[in-house]
């Protein structure tokens, strides 16, 4: 019945709507995997509609919609910049215990003067 698009960003899409039944929000968003769907903050199974437009089953009265996306393509992506960072911070520290036993116990350059 009624709707309205509150708040859109690349990755983010608020609508409230009203329905009088139990209907389906069609959205001219292409549908792709790593979209979710809340309507009313619960969390919503989105669905495919006309095979490619991104659907919400929404039930009778007014409601918020919040589409997000969130492909696992960017979970991946942050879990190996993490590991990256991980393996780095080893490797630095590894290094920095190395030049400590090089530098002997008095904490001297490690250059033997005669």
């Amino acid at each position: 019945k009624n709707v309205s698009v509150t708040k859109e960003d690349e990755r983010h899409v608020t609508i409230e709507a009203e329905a009088e039944e139990d209907q389906v929000l069609f959205t001219t968003i292409p549908y792709e995997t790593g979209w979710r769907a809340y309507v009313d903050g619960v969390q919503t199974e989105p669905v495919k509609a006309v095979d490619a437009l991104l659907a919400v089953p929404l039930t009778p009265g007014a409601h918020e919609i919040k589409l997000e996306f969130w492909p696992w393509q960017i979970t991946a992506g942050l879990a190996l910049s993490a590991l990256g960072w991980l393996i780095f911070a080893a490797l630095a520290l590894a290094e920095a215990g190395r030049k400590r036993k090089k530098q002997g116990p008095t904490g001297g350059s490690g250059v033997f003067r005669a």
